[in-house]
């Protein structure tokens, strides 16, 4: 697995007396080095495994991940909840925006009915006109 360095147990030098501790306690941890390849390792192993990266960063079985207090990932962490928090805020402007627009169109629909209502009424009005002022016409003398 690309980014996987190994199981902590073999990479770890120790007595030959600790090792069924060694192994006890690090049997089931993975080292991974960095975070991302941790993520990767984690999903292909099913999230079975601890996983630790050389950042000291934990993935823990179930996909949880804990650690890594580096300065630097905090600040991107804080960053990219700012990043999150201003999206939200955006998204709630367009959605209003939306709701408004929306409200509009009905209101323009309204008035173009009304209009088309009137314009119906209007014609029907100067066919109605015309037929009277036809045989009036008619009736003139050249």
């Amino acid at each position: 697995m690309t980014g996987c360095l190994g199981r902590a147990a073999d990479l770890v030098k120790f007595p030959a007396e600790l090792g069924p501790v060694v192994r006890h306690t690090l049997g089931n941890v993975l080292i991974c080095d960095g975070l991302d390849s941790a993520s990767q390792v984690a999903a292909q192993t099913g999230y079975t495994w601890r996983i630790v990266t050389l950042d000291g960063d934990i993935v823990l079985p179930g996909g949880s991940i804990t650690g890594g207090s580096r300065p630097e990932r905090q600040a991107w962490l804080l960053s990219r909840r700012r990043e999150l928090e201003s999206a939200a805020s955006l998204l709630e402007g367009k959605r209003s925006l939306e709701k408004s627009i929306v409200g509009e169109i009905a209101e323009l629909r309204a008035h173009i009915e009304q209009a088309v209502t009137i314009g119906r009424k209007l014609a029907g009005e100067v066919d109605r006109k015309d037929g009277e002022l036809r045989p009036l016409l008619q009736a003139m003398p050249v």
